[in-house]
């Protein structure tokens, strides 16, 4: 980096580069979690065809709330539209699996980004504090560096599976809808 923060954190630059790691791997997960909610909440809405348009894009009002839901109600959100439209019985099974554990990174993840860093101390890296919907929890967190490198990694197999089961090829997703599944 060019230019020196004049405020130190006293934060290595492993722990900053898995933290942000955490960030942006998660960030790449909501986007999908919440597009999924979209696509799966269109199917009724757009027809046969199975295709999300550009059209329906621009008349969806539910960006909005998906963008202030807190995220066990899109969670909650999920499963039911899921339920709705997902024929495999087993894929919607191993997909419950997904969400629930997305909510356990969740829990994680918001400890490491909203956590303030500070003392080091055996095992990691102590958080002294963590802000969070108006309010303070004032525990301690140790995270070492495996640790939220390993959060960062699970967070990055539920991108890879969400990408890979719904994103990669739309058309295979068409069995899975019971709406389009003919």
């Amino acid at each position: 980096m060019s230019k020196k923060f004049r405020f130190d954190l006293g934060v290595d630059d492993k722990y900053l580069k898995a933290i942000g790691q955490v960030a942006i791997q998660w960030a790449c997960f909501e986007c999908a979690f919440d597009l999924l909610i979209l696509v799966l909440d269109s199917v009724d809405k757009r027809g046969s065809t199975g295709y999300i348009t550009v059209e329906y894009l621009k008349s969806v009002k539910d960006l909005e709330i998906l963008e202030s839901s807190p995220f066990k109600k899109r969670k909650t959100l999920l499963k039911k539209l899921a339920n709705k439209h997902i024929l495999k019985k087993d894929f919607l099974t191993i997909l419950f699996e997904k969400i629930d554990r997305s909510q356990k990174l969740r829990d994680h993840r918001d400890i490491i980004i909203h956590g303030a860093w500070g003392e080091k101390a055996t095992g990691g890296v102590v958080i002294a504090s963590q802000k969070m919907y108006r309010k303070i929890d004032a525990r301690k967190y140790f995270y070492s560096l495996k640790k939220i490198e390993d959060i960062a990694w699970e967070i990055s197999e539920l991108n890879l599976w969400f990408e890979s089961n719904f994103f990669l090829e739309p058309k295979a997703l068409r069995p899975l809808y019971t709406t389009l599944g003919h």
